[in-house]
């Protein structure tokens, strides 16, 4: 996730219900409402994206 000169790296946990972004990373879970995201992982439509280990 990119806000800005800020950014952070996670795994999508979904979307609260305020509609923001839920990102769980190593110092816990953040929320955002703007900013650009990335999938660095397999993404699957149906499924969402999920961290690729293979």
């Amino acid at each position: 996730m990119r806000s800005g000169n800020l950014s952070w790296e996670g795994v999508a946990a979904g979307v609260d219900e305020k509609g923001a972004l839920l990102l769980d990373t190593d110092k816990g879970q953040k929320s955002f409402h703007g900013g650009k995201s990335r999938c660095g992982g397999r993404c699957d439509s149906r499924a969402g994206c999920r961290q690729y280990t293979g």
